[in-house]
């Protein structure tokens, strides 16, 4: 009987556990949802850009007299795009999205990044920190370790690009 005891204990112990363990799972599921829904920080939010369709239907809406608050409303569109919308085509009577991005200007000038080849021809051990003085000195521009890297990069492609044609021209008009 003891036998039969101890096994029956041993059944329950292992039913326990087992039970434990589902709980656990179960309760950490319904915390992560619920973490989830009532997060302290808000979850970052997406930009999307509004298409040009879109901003005529705004606009053709608002011409025809519905507000701006309905007009998002319908549209699914934020009230202040709505009027950001509105706004732009009423100072320039342009409806298309701004193009983004852009060709950002070369920090240093064409002869600086000359100066720099002539440098690195005369002693080719010379370090960016280096260059960057003597940019410096002679320029009166402050660049970085990194952009001078970057223009000794643009210089080594253009020699490559140069070698393959059959010339050695470090010419980069474009």
């Amino acid at each position: 009987m003891l036998n039969v005891s101890r096994q029956a204990r041993l059944s329950i112990t292992i039913s326990i556990i087992q039970m434990d363990l589902a709980s656990r799972k179960l309760r950490s599921a319904c915390h992560g949802l619920a973490m989830d829904a009532s997060t302290s920080s808000a979850p970052r939010r997406v930009l999307k850009t509004t298409s040009d369709a879109d901003r005529q239907h705004v606009l053709s809406a608002y011409e025809k007299g519905t507000p701006p608050s309905e007009i998002s409303r319908l549209l699914n569109v934020k009230k202040s795009t709505v009027y950001g919308i509105i706004r732009r085509y009423k100072d320039t009577w342009q409806m298309e999205a701004k193009k983004r991005g852009g060709n950002r200007a070369k920090l240093l000038p064409r002869e600086a990044v000359d100066s720099i080849r002539d440098w690195i021809e005369e002693d080719c051990t010379v370090t960016l920190k280096t260059l960057g003085e003597k940019i410096f000195q002679q320029y009166g521009i402050r660049a970085s370790r990194s952009t001078i890297a970057n223009e000794i990069k643009d210089l080594k492609s253009l020699k490559n690009k140069s070698t393959d044609a059959g010339t050695t021209s470090y010419s980069n008009d474009d």
